[in-house]
């Protein structure tokens, strides 16, 4: 155990959620900062002769000694910036990979192509807390979470100006028991996003807690193939779509629960009454709200109650 890291730096134990005793800890950060070197040599290579540190939180070697199951985790240090053009895959099961810093000092991974993305692509691995920014017109997806039990939560998915655009924001596709908790979504209000969080087939996947506002084509949270068990509450989403401004959205067969959603549209054409606003779907829908003006109180919808 001498060479075990949370023994051996407590000081990084103290940061980290229920890790195992034998998980590795890379640590990725800017090689160009002042003290880097410095802080390379605070972590040497471990008793296994692996090296720690890093300057990008997709290095290929850092990803290939990460071990499935271990619970191993990657922390980017505050202020890191880096970017990608590619999609980058994740896919060492049960990895952690964690942003330090609040705000604005949160790790940055700026999106310079629109086949740029992060993809988690096996089960049990945690992206959080970065800003992710679309730094070009139509990134096709900031987050796609294809591995079973796979966390996404409190991330920020962000624009550099007008015309820089995720279609869509964070993408949950065939994997089940995915949970997308406390994330922001800050997207234009002019046109190219398409969804703020799409489902689709991923079965008792849970979407709490996000913010998300922008002009969604089809809808700030949508289920386009028949997901079941869905839990769905205590979202905030603003579509500024002017034209069919949907804010959540299900098929005949989706299947869930959606509750206590605070909803907005843009659209002041729609029928609150007629369910305007959503795609009521296969969903159960308890105490959502949705305003579609200024100066207005949200109105229950949808209106019809249960007998």
């Amino acid at each position: 155990m001498i060479n075990n890291q949370l023994s051996r730096y407590g000081s990084v134990s103290k940061v980290l959620e229920s890790v195992s005793p034998y998980s590795k800890v890379f640590f990725v950060g800017d090689s160009d900062d002042t003290g880097f070197v410095d802080f390379v040599n605070e972590f040497p290579p471990d008793g296994d002769g692996v090296v720690r540190v890093y300057s990008s939180m997709f290095d290929s070697t850092m990803l290939a000694n990460a071990r499935a199951g271990r619970g191993d985790v990657i922390l980017v240090m505050p202020g890191h910036s880096e970017s990608i053009s590619t999609d980058q895959s994740f896919n060492v099961k049960g990895l952690k990979v964690i942003g330090l810093g609040e705000g604005d000092e949160r790790p940055i991974v700026r999106y310079t192509a629109t086949a740029a993305s992060i993809s988690l692509d096996t089960g049990g691995i945690q992206l959080e807390n970065f800003r992710l920014i679309a730094d070009t017109s139509a990134v096709t997806i900031g987050v796609d979470a294809v591995g079973s039990g796979s966390v996404v939560r409190k991330n920020s998915l962000e624009f550099n100006g007008n015309g820089s655009d995720f279609a869509i924001g964070i993408r949950a596709i065939t994997g089940d028991r995915i949970v997308i908790d406390d994330n922001e979504i800050l997207g234009e209000d002019t046109v190219g996003p398409t969804h703020g969080i799409q489902l689709s087939a991923s079965d008792y996947t849970k979407v709490r807690r996000n913010h998300i506002t922008g002009q969604f084509s089809n809808a700030g949270i949508s289920d386009t193939a028949a997901s079941q068990g869905l839990l769905i509450g205590d979202n905030f989403v603003n579509n500024q779509d002017t034209g069919t401004s949907i804010t959540i959205a299900g098929t005949s067969t989706s299947r869930g629960l959606v509750y206590n959603n605070r909803l907005a549209t843009s659209d002041s054409t729609l029928s609150i009454g007629g369910a305007g606003g959503i795609t009521a779907g296969g969903f159960r829908w308890n105490q959502n709200y949705l305003a579609d003006g200024d100066g207005v109180s949200g109105a229950l919808i949808p209106v019809v109650t249960s007998s």
